[in-house]
């Protein structure tokens, strides 16, 4: 028989145990902290999300404003005098008087310079002497042809001398011709050696001195005409329409702060310039007081009319299939507005809102355009109300 020998039962040590016991906790921790991590994503995953917020800037933004708006179309240009003349010499010679500066009135016809005229004067003289010399061969011619046609009726004489006195009648009264042209030449040049205002006005220029020498063409002075002025401009052909020959004009003028002035269109090129597309316009300017300096820059618009309106800057217009609409920031959110637009600037740099936004409504410009509705937005630092606009007419 073979007998076995059981093998001695072990104990386990307290080491063990110990180990055993550290694992069932470390299982135990890892379950409960996985447990409570699933807790916590799934509270996260039903709680609902924290939404965007926009943040944007105040050029982004305008606020509806409510003041006058004024259109109809600009002009601009300098201010012209309407009658000026280039004074010029049309004799030469030295000057030896002067009697007018720059801004002294003058009267029509006024004096104005003297020139030396000497060598005029003997003209003058010499055709004078020509002239009455001549006058006095015509008579004796005539006398002589009275009394030959007197012989040849009483036979004392042949026709052949009666025609030789006609023709001698006819020459003598030719050089008295030439002779009285001359003399006429001479007076008009002599004439000339004083330089006469062509109408009233102001003398605006005076290159000369008295002692020059100056030659026929020269320029002696410049003299305008203040109680008159015009002023040339162009306007787009789109807005040919709104002018008309007399329809008022409104401008201001540098150097007269806070002033206006009026004036009316008085004619309108009948064809558009080729390259630019513009029609020239040219308005005339009263200007009985002289209060206008001639040659100052001048701006202003046709037809003004003035109006209290709802505004917004022109960029914060869509149009959609011809639907005007704008985006709006209303209750800290995006939305857009269809709106109703009415009169605008010149250059559509504000426009009339008619319907669609109250006074106070904050639009949105440039790209922020683009943010979808319903975005939340918030405005970091203060609105921006639309570009300032001074109405150049009421």
């Amino acid at each position: 028989m073979t007998h076995r020998q059981n093998a001695p039962t072990r104990r386990p040590t307290s080491a063990g145990i110990i180990l055993r016991s550290l694992s069932v906790a470390a299982i135990i921790v890892a379950l409960t902290f996985g447990a409570e991590a699933c807790g916590r994503s799934a509270a996260a995953e039903s709680a609902p999300a924290t939404p965007v917020v926009m943040t944007l800037v105040s050029e982004d933004i305008a606020t509806v404003e409510r003041r006058d708006l004024a259109t109809g179309p600009i002009i601009s240009g300098t201010l012209p005098a309407r009658r000026d003349a280039t004074v010029r010499a049309e004799v030469g010679g030295a000057v030896t008087a002067v009697y007018a500066d720059r801004g002294t009135e003058v009267a029509s016809g006024a004096p104005l310079l003297r020139i030396e005229g000497r060598a005029l004067r003997d003209a003058q003289v010499a055709a004078t002497s020509d002239a009455r010399t001549d006058a006095d061969a015509l008579a004796l011619a005539k006398r002589r042809l009275t009394r030959s046609e007197s012989l040849l009726a009483g036979g004392a004489i042949a026709a052949e001398s009666v025609e030789d006195a006609r023709q001698a009648a006819e020459s003598a009264e030719a050089r008295l011709a030439a002779s009285n042209a001359r003399l006429s030449a001479a007076n008009d040049a002599l004439a000339r050696t004083v330089v006469r205002a062509p109408f009233a006005g102001i003398v605006s220029a005076r290159p000369v001195n008295t002692g020059d020498i100056i030659e026929s063409g020269n320029v002696l002075f410049e003299v305008l005409d203040p109680t008159t002025m015009y002023l040339e401009s162009a306007i787009p052909s789109v807005q040919i329409g709104m002018v008309r020959v007399g329809t008022p004009v409104t401008f201001s003028v540098t150097g007269y702060v806070g002033r206006t002035f009026t004036g009316v269109v008085e004619r309108v090129n009948p064809a558009a310039d080729a390259t630019t597309r513009q029609v020239p316009v040219f308005i005339a300017i009263r200007n009985v007081e002289r209060t206008l300096v001639a040659g100052l820059f001048a701006e202003g618009r046709v037809a003004p009319t003035t109006g209290p309106a709802l505004l917004v800057p022109g960029a914060a217009i869509e149009e959609t299939d011809g639907s005007p609409s704008v985006v709006r920031l209303a209750g800290g959110r995006i939305e857009r507005r269809p709106v109703e637009t009415g009169r605008q600037d010149a250059d559509g740099a504000l426009v009339e809102i008619r319907s669609g936004l109250a006074l106070g409504d904050t639009v949105v410009l440039g790209v922020s355009r683009s943010l979808p509705s319903g975005t939340v937005a918030r405005v970091a630092g203060a609105k921006s109300g639309i570009p300032a606009v001074t109405p150049i007419a009421r």
